[in-house]
């Protein structure tokens, strides 16, 4: 029985020991760093289901080709620890300082509730 915490947690954890900076907390950010933000969770009839991750892989602007750089280095090491989905050009705002250059990543995980 996983809860969603607990899962994102462990999601955290795998990335924390595979070296890459990551945080549950947007109060934490120190950029460029990975931030994992509460999942989706979809339910099955056997009391378990999909949980989708979304992680958002942020770094320093402006968004010029040094942004892009960094994104694509901290992106390689997110897929070499766990299965991407999707990624997508994004963006974060980062303390209300407008939009920091950023890659949203989708990771599933099938949960037992």
């Amino acid at each position: 029985m996983t809860g969603l915490l607990a899962a994102t947690e462990a999601l955290v954890d795998t990335l924390r020991a595979g070296g890459v900076r990551v945080t549950m907390d947007s109060r934490n950010l120190n950029l460029p760093t990975v931030l994992v933000v509460p999942p989706a969770f979809v339910g099955d009839a056997n009391l378990g289901g999909l949980a989708t991750f979304t992680l958002f892989v942020v770094t320093r602007g402006p968004a010029n080709l040094d942004a892009w750089k960094s994104l694509d280095s901290l992106l390689a090491q997110v897929v070499a620890l766990v299965d991407v989905r999707e990624v997508r050009p994004s963006s974060y705002d980062v303390d209300g300082l407008g939009g920091s250059p950023a890659l949203e990543i989708t990771h599933d995980e099938t949960l037992d509730w």
